[in-house]
């Protein structure tokens, strides 16, 4: 990777992208656009007013209805989009130059978790124009009945300053791909990109008025989009704030078609055999890579309280290891947040967690040593013992704010040998945290009893273990559909009947017959009855008996069999002297129909 510090920034033209080639804006309004890193002034942008967005529409709409673009095969399209996706490639540094220069993240951010994986976006639409199919339906009477897939036509895409150009990819890939023509609003903090990309599609080829780039702030330029009547579409990544009105003007004029992609406060779950090391390095760059300001960053952490000590002291000193600074400098870590009002609403939120009594182990300060005091810099904050009601804990900061919250166990119930149910609660904590476990479906089930966008866990396999959770005590299930409805909580009926076999047989495999003992011990099987009802075979009371006295269970595949008593279960394992032992295998469920 080339030294940032010796590239020349490469700028756009100040000038606004609407029908193949760059106009002044009709009231010739500007956007100062300035380094968050330094404080001074990049240059300035063009303002987009509602009178720019109707050109830049119906620019969109001659191309997509009379253009060549309409008539253009699949194939060619994929080449257009394609070509595209080489040259963003092909300058990836010089772009990834003023993405740093207008956003504030660092070089290395820019380039691979924004210009990279943009281009990667476009290289993967350029295939789905041939993909797109149609489908016949066969229905009855004499008709033909067919889907034909259809571009939507003239699609408003509304992108935020985060990640300018690897969203702007996500947004212009699918609707290139489909056929669409688009009038791109950027953000009125990051247009430069946007710019840039407008230059690279004249180079590539694509028709006048299927790319149109307008950037200018919400509200005219978004507002414009948002209620034009020839919109058919608007794709936007921003606040709920901005979405709800958005909704708004499509309802009060076409009804246009949203996409919204808004925020979230996204969990990220540590258990307790977590390895901590790998536990505290996904979770800082989960809540501290591109400053924070990512809208699925992990600024919440449920840190199990066996291991929530030491998982955030360890946390804590890697934050405050953490080198912020020049942007361009390959040794930073952190650059500086995208605007002196994103700074303050960052630090807003500090003073609020400490007021309402979090503690504040690491960062949460402006920095302003040296020559960052001129750039809206601020240390990464850590947070400790933080409630679920806390504003730190419930909003999104969208900034280098990092809450912890310790995690209870989950409430257990167990039965006494008089047969008593009692109930025990261990230490308590947020309602929302999950049981710690160390299985694959323990955490697919923490992660979906989650409410958040995105949840992630950490976790350890045991190497060598035959169980996916690395211990020895798994479940033995009916295979049967009458009592898979029944399965879905650790409160059903089935984790009842499972948690008894526990207790009176100890552990047994997940699927097959429950089998206690040494592995060679043979299990006894039930003795058939002979003869009929009332006859030397046996009669109708003995057989009730020995059924009563039989301990059956069910195998994965429906059948009963017996399994040892208790009493025998004792005197195995003591002349073994091993404990108890698990066999089993898997079965495959089958459903036959029959008739009487």
């Amino acid at each position: 990777m080339t030294d940032p510090r010796s590239l020349v920034p490469r700028l756009p033209p100040a000038k606004l992208f609407v029908g193949g080639r760059f106009v002044e804006p009709e009231k010739g309004g500007t956007i100062p656009v300035s380094n968050p890193a330094t404080g001074e002034k990049i240059c300035d942008a063009p303002a987009a007013g509602p009178a720019d967005v109707d050109a830049a529409v119906r620019a969109a709409r001659h191309a997509f209805e009379d253009g060549p673009w309409r008539t253009m095969t699949a194939r060619e399209r994929g080449k257009l989009i394609r070509r595209l996706a080489d040259l963003l490639w092909e300058r990836r540094e010089e772009f990834a130059l003023v993405e740093s220069m207008n956003n504030g993240k660092t070089f290395r951010e820019a380039i691979r978790g924004d210009v990279a994986p943009g281009a990667a976006c476009l290289a993967h639409f350029s295939e789905e124009p041939v993909r797109i199919r149609g489908e016949v339906l066969p229905v009855d009477g004499p008709f033909h009945t067919y889907v034909v897939k259809e571009p939507v036509g003239v699609v408003g895409a509304i992108v935020p300053w985060n990640y300018p150009t690897s969203l702007m990819c996500w947004k212009l890939g699918p609707a290139l791909a489909a056929g669409c023509t688009v009038v791109l609003k950027p953000s009125e903090l990051t247009p430069l990109t946007a710019l840039k990309l407008a230059e690279l599609s004249q180079e590539a080829g694509f028709p006048d008025g299927v790319l149109n780039v307008l950037p200018g702030y919400g509200d005219p330029a978004g507002e414009a989009i948002a209620r034009h009547p020839d919109v058919d579409k608007v794709s936007f990544t921003g606040s709920i704030r901005t979405a709800r009105r958005l909704v708004a003007a499509s309802g009060e004029t076409n009804l246009k078609k949203l996409t919204l992609e808004l925020g979230g406060k996204s969990p990220q779950i540590v258990f307790a055999d977590a390895d901590l090391e790998q536990a505290v390095h996904a979770c800082f760059w989960g809540i501290f890579g591109n400053k924070g300001e990512t809208c699925n960053a992990g600024s919440r952490v449920l840190v199990h309280a066996k291991a929530y000590d030491a998982f955030v002291a360890a946390l804590a000193d890697r934050a405050r290891a953490m080198k912020v600074g020049d942007p361009l400098d390959p040794a930073t870590e952190m650059g500086a947040q995208v605007s002196r009002r994103q700074l303050e609403t960052v630090l807003g939120y500090v003073r609020a967690g400490r007021e309402q009594g979090a503690r504040l182990l690491a960062g949460g300060e402006r920095d302003v040593e040296g020559a960052k005091a001129r750039g809206h810099f601020v240390r990464p904050a850590v947070f400790a013992e933080v409630r679920p009601e806390m504003t730190i804990a419930q909003e999104e900061i969208f900034g280098p704010v990092l809450a912890s919250c310790a995690s209870a166990t989950r409430r257990r119930r167990s039965r006494s040998r008089t047969g008593r149910a009692t109930a025990s609660r261990r230490r308590s904590g947020p309602a929302t945290s999950p049981a710690p476990t160390r299985s694959r479906a323990g955490s697919r089930r923490a992660s979906s009893g989650s409410t958040a966008s995105t949840s992630s866990t950490t976790r350890r396999r045991s190497a060598g273990s035959r169980s996916p959770a690395g211990g020895g005590t798994s479940r033995i299930t009916r295979s049967t559909a009458s009592c898979s409805s029944r399965r879905s909580g650790p409160s059903s009926r089935g984790e009842r009947w499972r948690r008894r076999r526990r207790r009176r047989y100890g552990t047994f495999p997940r699927r097959g017959p429950a089998r206690c003992g040494p592995r060679d011990a043979p299990v006894p099987r039930r003795r058939r009855r002979t003869g009929s009802r009332g006859s030397a075979g046996g009669s109708r009371r003995s057989g009730s008996r020995r059924r009563r006295s039989a301990r059956s269970t069910w195998t994965a595949s429906g059948a009963a069999s017996t399994s040892p008593s208790r009493s025998s279960c004792r005197r195995r394992r003591a002349a073994s002297g091993s404990a108890t032992s698990c066999s089993g295998g898997t079965s495959r469920t089958s459903s036959t129909t029959t008739r009487r």
